[in-house]
Protein backbone atom coordinates (compact mmCIF):
# COMPACT_ATOMS: atom_id res chain seq x y z
CA UNK A 1 0.00 0.00 0.00
CA UNK A 2 1.21 3.56 -0.85
CA UNK A 3 0.57 6.81 1.28
CA UNK A 4 1.23 10.25 0.40
CA UNK A 5 0.36 13.38 2.36
CA UNK A 6 1.53 16.89 1.16
CA UNK A 7 0.89 19.84 3.58
CA UNK A 8 -0.48 23.10 2.19
CA UNK A 9 -0.72 25.47 5.00
CA UNK A 10 -2.82 23.98 7.69
CA UNK A 11 -4.44 21.27 5.27
CA UNK A 12 -2.76 18.28 3.68
CA UNK A 13 -3.92 16.34 0.94
CA UNK A 14 -3.72 12.44 1.99
CA UNK A 15 -3.34 9.97 -1.07
CA UNK A 16 -3.78 6.54 0.10
CA UNK A 17 -4.66 2.98 -1.42
CA UNK A 18 -7.14 1.36 0.73
CA UNK A 19 -8.52 -2.29 0.28
CA UNK A 20 -12.86 -1.80 0.06
CA UNK A 21 -15.04 -3.92 1.56
CA UNK A 22 -15.17 -6.08 -1.19
CA UNK A 23 -11.36 -7.09 -1.49
CA UNK A 24 -10.97 -4.30 -4.34
CA UNK A 25 -7.89 -2.17 -3.97
CA UNK A 26 -9.16 1.63 -4.72
CA UNK A 27 -6.51 4.89 -4.77
CA UNK A 28 -8.82 7.32 -2.78
CA UNK A 29 -7.56 11.22 -2.41
CA UNK A 30 -9.16 13.44 0.14
CA UNK A 31 -8.29 17.22 2.71
CA UNK A 32 -7.32 16.66 6.33
CA UNK A 33 -8.92 19.45 8.01
CA UNK A 34 -8.75 20.88 11.20
CA UNK A 35 -12.50 21.61 12.09
CA UNK A 36 -14.42 24.60 11.88
CA UNK A 37 -16.73 26.53 13.99
CA UNK A 38 -19.77 28.37 12.83
CA UNK A 39 -21.79 30.68 14.88
CA UNK A 40 -25.75 31.08 15.22
CA UNK A 41 -25.54 34.48 17.07
CA UNK A 42 -28.45 36.76 17.74
CA UNK A 43 -28.77 40.20 18.53
CA UNK A 44 -32.23 41.76 19.26
CA UNK A 45 -33.94 38.55 17.21
CA UNK A 46 -31.80 38.88 14.14
CA UNK A 47 -29.12 36.85 12.85
CA UNK A 48 -25.48 38.19 12.90
CA UNK A 49 -24.01 37.37 9.41
CA UNK A 50 -21.21 38.69 7.10
CA UNK A 51 -21.08 39.53 3.65
CA UNK A 52 -18.09 38.61 2.55
CA UNK A 53 -16.55 38.17 -1.33
CA UNK A 54 -15.69 34.42 -1.81
CA UNK A 55 -12.92 34.74 -4.46
CA UNK A 56 -13.36 30.86 -5.42
CA UNK A 57 -16.76 31.42 -6.47
CA UNK A 58 -16.03 35.27 -7.63
CA UNK A 59 -19.03 36.54 -5.40
CA UNK A 60 -20.18 37.68 -2.58
CA UNK A 61 -22.12 35.35 -0.31
CA UNK A 62 -24.29 35.75 3.07
CA UNK A 63 -23.15 33.89 5.63
CA UNK A 64 -23.01 33.57 9.47
CA UNK A 65 -19.32 33.92 11.33
CA UNK A 66 -17.36 30.66 11.01
CA UNK A 67 -13.61 29.81 11.10
CA UNK A 68 -11.14 26.82 11.32
CA UNK A 69 -10.62 25.89 15.19
CA UNK A 70 -7.16 26.36 16.41
CA UNK A 71 -4.98 23.52 17.63
CA UNK A 72 -6.31 22.06 21.17
CA UNK A 73 -9.00 24.93 21.00
CA UNK A 74 -12.13 24.90 23.06
CA UNK A 75 -15.09 25.24 20.57
CA UNK A 76 -17.32 27.49 22.49
CA UNK A 77 -13.73 29.47 23.19
CA UNK A 78 -13.33 29.30 19.45
CA UNK A 79 -16.69 30.93 18.24
CA UNK A 80 -16.37 33.73 20.12
CA UNK A 81 -12.83 34.59 18.97
CA UNK A 82 -14.58 34.10 15.25
CA UNK A 83 -17.21 36.22 15.88
CA UNK A 84 -15.20 38.96 17.60
CA UNK A 85 -12.53 38.78 14.75
CA UNK A 86 -15.37 38.63 11.85
CA UNK A 87 -18.48 41.04 13.26
CA UNK A 88 -16.77 43.19 16.57
CA UNK A 89 -19.33 40.76 18.54
CA UNK A 90 -19.40 38.74 21.65
CA UNK A 91 -21.53 37.12 23.80
CA UNK A 92 -21.48 35.18 27.64
CA UNK A 93 -22.71 32.07 26.90
CA UNK A 94 -23.71 29.70 24.13
CA UNK A 95 -23.63 25.73 23.47
CA UNK A 96 -22.60 23.53 20.63
CA UNK A 97 -26.24 22.37 18.94
CA UNK A 98 -24.76 20.42 16.11
CA UNK A 99 -22.25 19.69 13.79
CA UNK A 100 -21.34 18.21 10.21
CA UNK A 101 -19.43 16.92 7.60
CA UNK A 102 -19.87 19.09 5.10
CA UNK A 103 -17.95 17.69 2.03
CA UNK A 104 -17.49 14.41 3.46
CA UNK A 105 -16.93 13.07 -0.28
CA UNK A 106 -13.35 14.68 -0.35
CA UNK A 107 -12.79 16.47 3.04
CA UNK A 108 -12.68 15.28 6.53
CA UNK A 109 -13.39 19.04 7.99
CA UNK A 110 -16.15 18.91 10.61
CA UNK A 111 -18.22 22.23 11.49
CA UNK A 112 -19.52 22.69 15.12
CA UNK A 113 -22.12 24.79 15.22
CA UNK A 114 -22.73 27.14 18.56
CA UNK A 115 -25.77 28.76 19.50
CA UNK A 116 -25.36 32.01 21.26
CA UNK A 117 -28.25 34.56 21.76
CA UNK A 118 -28.22 38.17 23.06
CA UNK A 119 -24.60 39.06 21.65
CA UNK A 120 -23.18 42.67 22.46
CA UNK A 121 -20.76 44.65 20.79
CA UNK A 122 -17.06 43.52 21.89
CA UNK A 123 -14.89 46.20 24.34
CA UNK A 124 -12.34 44.10 25.55
CA UNK A 125 -8.33 44.66 25.61
CA UNK A 126 -7.65 41.86 23.72
CA UNK A 127 -7.35 42.89 19.63
CA UNK A 128 -8.66 40.58 17.14
CA UNK A 129 -7.59 40.41 13.34
CA UNK A 130 -9.01 39.83 10.25
CA UNK A 131 -7.70 37.73 8.24
CA UNK A 132 -6.38 39.67 4.83
CA UNK A 133 -9.09 38.00 2.78
CA UNK A 134 -11.64 38.38 5.02
CA UNK A 135 -13.30 41.97 3.34
CA UNK A 136 -16.41 41.82 5.67
CA UNK A 137 -19.31 43.64 5.73
CA UNK A 138 -21.63 43.11 9.17
CA UNK A 139 -25.68 42.26 8.40
CA UNK A 140 -28.17 41.90 11.04
CA UNK A 141 -30.75 39.73 9.45
CA UNK A 142 -34.51 38.73 10.59
CA UNK A 143 -36.38 35.30 10.09
CA UNK A 144 -38.22 37.19 7.40
CA UNK A 145 -35.37 38.51 5.73
CA UNK A 146 -33.46 34.94 5.59
CA UNK A 147 -36.32 33.27 4.47
CA UNK A 148 -36.86 36.35 1.35
CA UNK A 149 -33.21 34.94 0.85
CA UNK A 150 -33.85 31.10 1.08
CA UNK A 151 -36.59 31.50 -1.53
CA UNK A 152 -34.44 33.86 -3.79
CA UNK A 153 -31.93 31.35 -4.32
CA UNK A 154 -29.58 34.20 -2.34
CA UNK A 155 -28.94 31.88 0.87
CA UNK A 156 -26.02 29.18 -0.91
CA UNK A 157 -23.95 28.72 1.99
CA UNK A 158 -24.25 25.81 3.35
CA UNK A 159 -23.64 27.16 6.97
CA UNK A 160 -26.25 29.65 6.96
CA UNK A 161 -28.86 28.15 5.39
CA UNK A 162 -28.73 25.56 8.16
CA UNK A 163 -28.47 28.67 10.72
CA UNK A 164 -31.67 29.92 8.75
CA UNK A 165 -33.23 26.34 8.99
CA UNK A 166 -32.49 25.78 12.62
CA UNK A 167 -33.98 29.07 13.57
CA UNK A 168 -36.90 28.53 11.50
CA UNK A 169 -37.82 24.90 13.36
CA UNK A 170 -37.17 26.64 16.90
CA UNK A 171 -39.57 29.06 15.44
CA UNK A 172 -41.83 26.74 14.73
CA UNK A 173 -41.51 24.46 17.40
CA UNK A 174 -42.78 27.73 19.49
CA UNK A 175 -45.95 27.38 17.66
CA UNK A 176 -48.85 24.73 18.71
CA UNK A 177 -50.90 24.38 14.88
CA UNK A 178 -48.97 22.98 12.66
CA UNK A 179 -51.17 23.03 10.17
CA UNK A 180 -50.38 26.84 9.79
CA UNK A 181 -46.23 25.98 9.19
CA UNK A 182 -47.31 23.21 6.72
CA UNK A 183 -50.89 23.76 5.56
CA UNK A 184 -52.66 20.74 4.09
CA UNK A 185 -53.62 20.75 0.69
CA UNK A 186 -56.38 19.95 -0.94
CA UNK A 187 -54.78 18.79 -4.62
CA UNK A 188 -52.53 16.56 -2.77
CA UNK A 189 -52.56 12.72 -4.73
CA UNK A 190 -52.51 9.85 -1.88
CA UNK A 191 -50.45 7.25 -4.07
Amino acid sequence: MKNKTTKFGYLELIEEEVILPSGDIHETKYIKHPGAVAIIALKDDKLVCINQYRYPLKENLIEIPAGKIKFQEDIIEGAKRELIEETGYTFDSARIIHKMYPAPGFCDELIYFVFAKNVYEYNGNETFIQDIDEQIEVKLLSLEQLELLFNDGKLNDLKTSFAYLYLLKESCDKQTNWNNVFPIFDDWKTI
